[in-house]
């Protein structure tokens, strides 16, 4: 097996490799095993009766699924699948002869795998009936009843030019208080951008959130001058922006515009991103003052760090990310991690987002776009 997430920095060796190889190789041939059968059967039964090969086909309900559906070992299945192919058949000494070395070596090929099939199927069928062994192989998850969680009520104070400056009310926090609740541990070991915090509303969204399964959309958030960012909840959102009207906000830009926070969505700071020049694009609202629109802040410098964009954008289970850079950052938190990448998507209901998605090719040893 290869490392787990938590060791991914260090190489694996070469007996891992094998190891790997040769068990997923057991794996495939065992798979194998009952349709080499079959269609070893079929050339031996033709063998001495070339008119065979022409096939009525199975249409009949009946016939298709008559026999049920049931588990049962290869061995057994290959034993009665010779037994009918010389009822069938009638074969020679020579046909007959390699329809038994068939089934012998079947068995003992296939010796303890179990599979679900209809003895007499065909091919239709058997498509339906793997079909059928998925929906049985899907652990069927039922989601306890929770009670939402009572968001608490502080007022933004203007003059904080840090999330650390807001009141304790607030409950500021790391992110790093939320992701070490999730599971499983492929979640806990990205490493999330540190310039990220949270309020303590954004992280209560239910009275029980031990495993973290009930994670907040990020939709609000509040960039500091400091290159720091605060997520805040919906509820939050609305109060400050109440707050902001009510406080007739400055129509000119004063001096010191470039210290003040930023209230932005987090599509319109994944939009900047990809503006880094040009008109301005996009309208954000500083709290206190009025800023032109544009992808950068009054200061010149990038709305927000990259990778903690990055980190938004995974944390909130996004499978696209337009900027080589951010592609790039990307892998450095999810490379050797497809669990990880398969967990968030699941949170966030994306899981069909996820194949060939550029998150999926971030979790490759190797990025090649």
């Amino acid at each position: 097996m290869f490392p787990t997430p938590s060791s991914a920095a260090s190489e694996p060796s070469s007996q891992q490799v094998l190891s790997w190889v040769m068990s997923n190789t057991c794996k495939a041939m065992q798979d194998g095993v009952l349709e080499w059968t079959k269609q070893g059967l079929f050339h031996a039964g033709c063998l001495e009766q070339p008119e065979r090969v022409m096939q009525d086909e199975v249409l009949a309900p009946q016939d298709m699924y008559a026999p049920g559906i049931k588990r049962e070992g290869v061995d057994r299945i290959a034993a009665a699948m010779t037994e009918r192919a010389i009822q069938e058949a009638k074969p020679q000494a020579k046909a007959l002869s390699l329809m038994r070395e068939i089934c012998a070596n079947s068995s003992r090929y296939g010796e303890g795998h179990l599979v679900l099939t209809g003895l007499t199927a065909d091919e239709e069928c058997e498509r339906e009936m793997e079909q059928e062994e998925e929906e049985e192989e899907e652990r069927e998850v039922q989601v306890a009843k929770v009670e939402p969680a009572a968001e608490n009520d502080w007022v933004w104070t203007m003059a904080a030019r840090s999330p650390l400056e807001l009141p304790s009310a607030a409950g500021v926090m790391p992110l790093k208080r939320l992701t070490e609740k999730l599971q499983p541990e492929s979640l806990r070991s990205i490493k999330w951008s540190e310039s990220i915090l949270i309020t303590r509303n954004f992280m209560m969204t239910v009275l029980d959130n031990s495993e973290g399964a009930f994670l907040r959309p990020i939709q609000s958030l509040v960039v500091f001058p400091n290159e720091q960012v605060l997520l805040i909840s919906e509820r939050e959102a609305d109060v400050l922006l109440e707050q902001l009207y009510k406080q007739q906000t400055i129509a000119q830009l004063p001096a010191n515009a470039g210290q003040v926070p930023v209230l932005v969505t987090r599509g319109y700071a994944a939009a900047a991103a990809s503006h880094q020049s040009g008109p301005p694009q996009l309208p954000m609202l500083a709290l206190g003052v009025k800023l032109p629109l544009g992808p950068l802040s009054p200061s010149g410098k990038a709305l927000m760090p990259m990778d903690a964009l990055v980190s938004l954008q995974l944390l909130n289970g996004e499978t696209v990310y337009r900027l080589r850079q951010h592609r790039e950052l990307l892998h450095g938190l999810m490379r050797r991690n497809l669990e990880g990448a398969e967990s968030l998507v699941s949170l966030r209901g994306r899981e069909s987002l996820l194949p060939k998605s550029q998150l999926q090719e971030a979790c490759n040893d190797v990025l090649h776009s």
